[in-house]
């Protein structure tokens, strides 16, 4: 294949209610305008933010004794 350049989608984000996973993935759309050697800095970072995310919701309330 040519070195032409591949046509870029682009996909509407759909809030998810979570300011912290939508700020977290709002990320993604800088990764058209770095290089990709600079990808991996980005996705680490989203995944790191996105876990601690996730976690926070698996926690218990503040204040709970009963876990």
């Amino acid at each position: 294949m040519p070195d032409a350049e591949m046509p870029v989608e682009t996909v509407e984000r759909v809030a998810t209610g979570h300011d912290e996973i939508d700020d977290a993935m709002r990320r993604l759309d800088d990764l058209d305008s770095l290089p990709v050697d600079q990808h991996g800095e980005i996705l680490d970072e989203l995944h790191g933010r996105l876990r601690d995310a996730l976690a926070a919701a698996a926690a218990p309330p503040s204040g709970r004794s009963d876990v």
